[in-house]
């Protein structure tokens, strides 16, 4: 249950059987199925005491208000009564039988006591209704002794009545006849005559009369199964008095029959399944010849043991001692598996290497089992491989036994392992198994050691595991391949700089680039070094004033490669900062110059001499980097420098530039030297580096949609179905390529293309309507099933889609994906009367493109009987045979509808058979 239960019962009574009927709800209202609980009432029948047998006269009250009322000793515990609450104690009643003679005669009063329980309890009371045999009493005007005289008189020698006489009816007394008791005989052999039964004993009243003569006579009626003899007595004396009494003979067959069995014997099975052969059971009946004799077989081992039986009219039965019958067979026919050859990923049970089929059993079709089982010896060569010798043996009840030997050869097979998938880690991660993965054991017959070997070739670091078992055989090897994430090493150089033509330009003077950040230490486990900084020069054509472009390039074993330029520019000291030193500083073919500052610096007599000479200064434009071959290079987009003059009279003559190109793949520096030039012949020089590097992808135009046949679709140079169109700003060669998803009946192509230096164009997406035949389906045909069995469609078949025609895509047989067709059904059923029904079952395929097949396929469904099965034989009470749920009741094991259990009932003997 989810939520909170309250439980309840229902009660009702039916004999003993209390039926408890449980149900509950549970908080959200929802009530279960009831459940039915059956509790057996097992208390002691009341006890009832019945009046003793008295006897009366034929004129007085029999009522149980003179002669006594039953009453009962113990009745139902108080405990019953609280059942339902509405059940009272048990009741008290009675039947009385009077015998045909009237009176004298008797009453059989037969007392009943019925609790609310269904106990029954019955017991019998007699009262004998008599006459006096003489007047004991005066005169009453009754005739008290049944002899139609009123107020007769004893021997007393007075007149009693008053009548004036004396005794004067003494010699009518009458004489006695004593009453016979009824007798009950159990086989019509039994005698019924007197000497048999009885004779009644004869008394007189009167002393004057002597008694006469006793006879009987016989009133005979017959019944079946059943005689009853009413013998009238009649008595006489010499004075002419009688008496009559009657006697009760009942004859009723209760005898079974005899029975003989023929002798126990060693049979063929041709013999056993003939009586006349091994011999039939003898019956007699005492009453009737009609007797009916019938066997059953109960096989033990070899031996059937026959019971014989037989059964008069009555229906009294006998059962007679067992008759055996040995029988005497051939051993079955066997079919033994033969050798086989498997490998040790196979199983060796039984089930997959063949077991012995018997092909005849030869135990007189008998329904009798063979025991069959085997041992397995195995031995195991050097290599692994096995021989398993298996014995089977088959054992039939009589005792026949088979043997044969199979051989099972199990190779040894190498082990295979699988690989983790490929992925991507740090150089932490690479060793850590939990991140990349480690290679497992896909099949193997033994023990498996794995192990790899590394090999790194820029980032991808190739991982090649190997598996060995313990026997030394090696799997195939797998790879995974990780791709090494790590960031690039960090460079710095130098700043540009300016150096005199004279000075040397050496990093050990100008400045060496250094390593910012390097890869980590846990990347050169891996077997590389650290990241390697070198540079290369590249001088303009001029040697100086002129400049040296020095491009420094970091490139570490993974296969980064950081590139960084710095630009040296080689001058002349144009402003003569120091005293005359004898050296030309300022490039201008004079030694010494001067400064302005109205002192003879160079001892020369002359101030000032070469004021006209002071230069003019150019500053360069910042350094440019562009990302496409179209970016325009000109002055006009990248820069032009600033001059200034340190002369008032000299005035800018001319400013030039001149461009010095390097061309890679993917890369192009410029390297622009400034040249100014002021009226008074002054010179002054700048770089300028302008860097072109590819990164722009190249454009891409895709085809436009359109609907295509399959054969258009699956062309191949694509001209049905039409191709992308990409260009690279750069001329360079470009690489076009697409991808397709079917999405429904439209195939969805993605267009990609990328250049020579790994620029990726932004893909385009072209659809293409399929224009397809609907599909070819094989249906299921009619058919007619039981009604045990089950109308799914995975058991009265399902279409077969037999060519799905859905130009390439991956359609597997008879298993419909149902991304590609959907296949589905609906159901109408029609009763046709005994209690047959018709399944029309309707067929529904509809593939992507909208393509629908419907079919309709007929399921007749046949009724069959309900099969029971018994519940075990049991020993019970008498009492206890009216507890079915008891005993067991019979139970449904197959049926279509619902079933209703009855039984009839047979007693032979003490054996009550339920069918």
């Amino acid at each position: 249950s989810c939520k909170s239960v309250t439980l309840k019962y229902n009660e009702s009574l039916n004999g003993t059987a209390l039926k408890r009927l449980w149900s509950s709800v549970d908080s959200c209202g929802l009530v279960s199925m009831p459940q039915l609980q059956v509790i057996t009432i097992d208390e002691d029948a009341p006890t009832l005491t019945v009046p003793s047998n008295i006897t009366i006269l034929c004129h007085e009250s029999a009522h149980p208000n003179s002669t006594g009322w039953a009453v009962l000793e113990k009745d139902l515990s108080e405990s019953c009564f609280h059942i339902s609450g509405k059940h009272p104690p048990t009741s008290i009643s009675y039947v009385d039988s009077i015998t045909e003679d009237g009176c004298p005669g008797a009453i059989v009063r037969q007392w009943r006591a019925i609790s609310f329980l269904g106990h029954t309890v019955l017991a019998n009371q007699l009262i004998n209704l008599s006459c006096t045999r003489s007047d004991t009493v005066p005169a009453d005007g009754k005739d008290n002794d049944c002899d139609s005289r009123v107020d007769e008189e004893t021997r007393n020698f007075i007149d009693d009545d008053g009548d004036g006489r004396v005794d004067e009816d003494l010699a009518t007394l009458p004489v006695e006849l004593q009453p016979l008791s009824s007798v009950s005989l159990s086989s019509c052999s039994d005698p019924t005559n007197p000497r048999h039964t009885g004779r009644p004993k004869i008394s007189t009243l009167s002393n004057s009369c002597k008694p006469g003569t006793v006879t009987h006579k016989d009133n005979t009626t017959t019944r079946p199964c059943e005689q009853i003899i009413v013998r009238e007595w009649m008595a006489s004396d010499a004075c002419g008095n009688i008496d009559f009494v009657k006697q009760k003979i009942i004859v009723k067959d209760r005898t079974v029959p005899s029975l003989r069995t023929p002798h126990n014997r060693t049979v063929t099975c041709s013999e056993y399944k003939d009586v006349n052969a091994v011999g039939a059971a003898r019956s007699h009946d005492d009453c009737d010849g009609n007797v009916v004799t019938w066997y059953e077989d109960q096989l033990y081992g070899c031996v059937v043991w026959r019971t014989w039986k037989a059964r008069d009219a009555c229906g009294n039965s006998a059962v007679a001692t067992v008759q055996t019958l040995k029988l005497r067979v051939d051993p079955p026919a066997v079919r033994f598996p033969v050798d086989v050859s498997v490998t040790c990923l196979n199983s060796t049970e039984p089930a997959e290497t063949g077991v012995p089929v018997v092909t005849k059993s030869n135990v007189c079709d008998l329904n009798a089992s063979l025991t069959v089982d085997h041992t397995d010896t195995e031995v195991e060569t050097a290599d692994c491989n096995r021989i398993i010798t298996r014995t089977w043996r088959v054992t039939d009840i009589c005792g026949n036994k088979l043997q044969e030997v199979q051989k099972i050869a199990v190779a040894h097979q190498s082990p295979d392992i699988k690989a983790p998938s490929n992925t991507t880690a740090s150089c932490d991660g690479i060793m850590d198994f939990n991140v990349v993965g480690q290679a497992t054991t896909a099949r193997s017959c033994k023990s498996v050691n794995i192990t790899y070997t590394d090999s790194v070739e820029g980032a991808l670091l190739t991982r090649q595991w190997t598996g060995v078992d313990s026997c030394g055989h090696s799997s195939l090897p797998q790879t995974q391949v990780i791709a090494i994430d790590e960031e690039p090493p960090q460079l710095t150089v130098p700043s540009n700089m300016t150096v005199l033509c004279h000075e040397p330009v050496h990093p050990n003077s100008t400045g060496w680039a250094v390593l910012k950040k390097d890869l980590g230490e846990s990347c050169f486990h891996l077997g590389g070094s650290p990241t390697v900084i070198d540079y290369v020069d590249k001088r303009n054509g001029l040697d100086c004033p002129g400049f040296i472009l020095r491009h420094w390039r970091a490139k570490s074993f993974l296969g980064h490669t950081v590139l960084a330029n710095q630009v040296i520019t080689l001058g002349c000291n144009l402003s003569k900062p120091v005293p005359a030193d004898g050296k030309d500083n300022d490039c201008d073919a004079q030694v010494d110059e001067e400064t302005r500052n109205f002192i003879d610096d160079d001892g020369d007599g002359l101030i000032d001499e070469d004021l006209a000479t002071f230069p003019i200064e150019i500053e360069s434009p910042a350094s440019v980097m562009l990302s496409s071959c179209q970016d325009p290079t000109n002055p006009r987009h990248t820069g032009r420098p600033v001059i200034s003059f340190l002369s008032n009279d000299c005035k800018l003559v001319r400013l030039e530039h001149n461009d010095n190109v390097t061309t890679d793949t993917c890369r192009q520096d410029i390297v622009r030297q400034w040249v100014a030039m002021d009226s008074c012949d002054n010179i002054a020089t700048a770089v300028h580096t302008i860097s072109v590097e590819d990164r722009t992808p190249p454009s891409l135009t895709a085809p436009h949609n359109r609907t295509v046949t399959c054969k258009e679709y699956l062309d191949t140079d694509t001209a049905a179905a039409g191709a992308a169109h990409s260009l690279d700003d750069c001329a360079g060669t470009t690489t076009t390529w697409y991808e397709d998803e079917l999405r429904g009946c439209v195939v969805w192509r993605t267009w990609e293309a990328s250049d020579e230096c790994g620029n990726v164009a932004k893909s385009k997406i072209q659809t293409l309507k399929l224009q397809i035949d609907a599909p070819v389906v094989h249906f299921p045909g009619e058919m007619s099933v039981s009604c045990l069995d089950s109308t799914e469609s995975t058991m009265t078949g399902l279409p077969l889609v037999a060519e799905p025609n859905l130009c390439g895509w991956n359609v597997s047989g008879d298993v419909v994906s149902g991304d590609v067709v959907t296949v589905d059904h609906t159901d109408d059923v029609t009763e046709l009367g005994d209690c047959r029904k018709l399944v029309s079952r309707t067929w529904h395929i509809v593939d992507i493109c909208g393509n629908e097949l419907t079919h309709e396929q007929n399921i007749t469904v046949f009724h069959l009987p309900p099969v029971i099965s018994a519940p075990l034989n049991v020993t019970s009470s008498c009492d206890g045979t009216r507890n079915v749920d008891l005993l067991g009741r019979a139970t449904v094991t197959q049926s279509c509808k619902s079933v209703t259990l009855t039984y009839n009932e047979l007693l032979d003997g003490t054996a009550l058979k339920r069918l």
